[in-house]
Formats: C-alpha cells, sequence, structure tokens
C-alpha cells in the first residue's frame, strides 16, 4: 500500500509536469485550468501503475498512456484530435529524451541501472523527480521566453475528432485485453474494458455538450 502511494504521488508530479510542457510546447494559456492538469495526472498515474508495475506490461503502458493523454487532453482543453496527438507526441518525446538521458547517465556512473529503476522505489523515485525538474527547466524557458508551436482553431471540435477518439480507445483496449487474456483472470481483463467504457461516456457526453454549446450559438448568432 505504502509502496501504492508513494509511487502514485511522484508519478503524477511527473505527468502533472508533463501535460504542462504538452501546454506550454502550443503556448496554451493554462494558468486557470491546472485542477484539470492535475486530474489528467492522476488518471495517466493510475493507468501507469496498474499497467506498468501491477501488470508487468512495460511496452504496452506507454501506448495507453499516450492514447489516454491524448483524448483527455483533448476533451477539457477543447481540441481537435489531430493537434492533441501532434502535441502529446512532441512532449512525450523531449519527456522520453529526459527519461534516457537521466537514466543513461545514471547507470554509466553506476549509480543505478535498469532494473533498480524498474524494481527499487528509491532510485525509481529519484529518477522520477530528476526528470520532473528537467521538464520542469524546460516549462520555465518556454514560459519565459514565449517560445513553441501556435496554432489557430475555431472554439468547436468536429464530429470526426469523437469517431477518431472513440477508435483510439478501443484498439488500445483491444490490445490490452488481447496480450492479457491467455495469462490473466477475467477480473483484469474486465478492467481495461471497464475503462474504455468509462472513456466512451465521456467522449459521447463532450460531443452532446459541444452540439449543445453550438446549438446555442447559433441561435444567438441569428437572433442579430
Amino acid at each position: 500500500m505504502v509502496t501504492f502511494l508513494v509511487k502514485t504521488v511522484f508519478t503524477t508530479i511527473e505527468f502533472f509536469a508533463m501535460v504542462l510542457l504538452v501546454l506550454s510546447s502550443f503556448r496554451i494559456y493554462f494558468r486557470y485550468a491546472l485542477h484539470k492538469v492535475f486530474f489528467i495526472a492522476i488518471i495517466l498515474s493510475l493507468i501507469s501503475f496498474y499497467v506498468r508495475d501491477y501488470l508487468g506490461q512495460f511496452n504496452l503502458a506507454y501506448l495507453s498512456i499516450l492514447a489516454s493523454e491524448i483524448v483527455l487532453i483533448m476533451l477539457f482543453f477543447r481540441l481537435p484530435i489531430i493537434f492533441s496527438f501532434f502535441m502529446c507526441i512532441i512532449a512525450n518525446i523531449a519527456t522520453a529524451t529526459f527519461e534516457g538521458l537521466v537514466a543513461a547517465i545514471g547507470i554509466q556512473m553506476n549509480l543505478t541501472s535498469e532494473q533498480l529503476i524498474q524494481t527499487n522505489l528509491v532510485h525509481s523515485v529519484v529518477w522520477q523527480l530528476i526528470v520532473t525538474a528537467l521538464q520542469v527547466l524546460l516549462i520555465i524557458f518556454l514560459q519565459r521566453y514565449k517560445i513553441g508551436f501556435h496554432f489557430t482553431i475555431n472554439d468547436s471540435m468536429k464530429k470526426y475528432n469523437f469517431w477518431l477518439s472513440g477508435i483510439l480507445i478501443l484498439s488500445v483496449c483491444a490490445i490490452q485485453v488481447q496480450t492479457m487474456i491467455f495469462k490473466e483472470s477475467k477480473f483484469h481483463i474486465a478492467i481495461p474494458v471497464s475503462l474504455a467504457v468509462v472513456f466512451l461516456t465521456g467522449i459521447v457526453l463532450a460531443y452532446k455538450h459541444n452540439q449543445k454549446l453550438w446549438k446555442e450559438r447559433r441561435e444567438r448568432l441569428s437572433k442579430r
């Protein structure tokens, strides 16, 4: 239980910084959206712990986290999925570079090893804190010098964004179930299925809310 709490806390901190890096890279103002960033970070942290630490599916964890991050940022920040995809890819590449660099330096100096980072709580936490510190430094640099990509989008999200989000979630769920079906209990198979249902429900509700906002906007414009 202690290990779960410690890993969840520090993984949430790392994901919090990573989501801020996603937004900073594309110059999206997030000062009044930190609660959204925190919620996204917690969800990603729980998915990471379950897939990576509990199931031991290290390769599958990255795909699950990336897909969830793309959909959550699309929904919470009302962005087209293609923009959310590119934003997450760029920020994840930067984070992966930091993770690889820190791990390589630590291994080269005989301070840690790949196995210790994966299995030892102290090594894992220190590794995450160093990576998070590098992310924060990059965020400060981007914010201070106003560096980053910039795009102009409509306030609405087209229907295809929700269809693609649903397909992405179902695809990741199918891959998880396929890798677990022969060696895991039905309980573990039910978890990714349940998560997929929750995500799909969120996507449908967001689409309906988006349609309602556009209907109200068209009615206001027609009355002018």
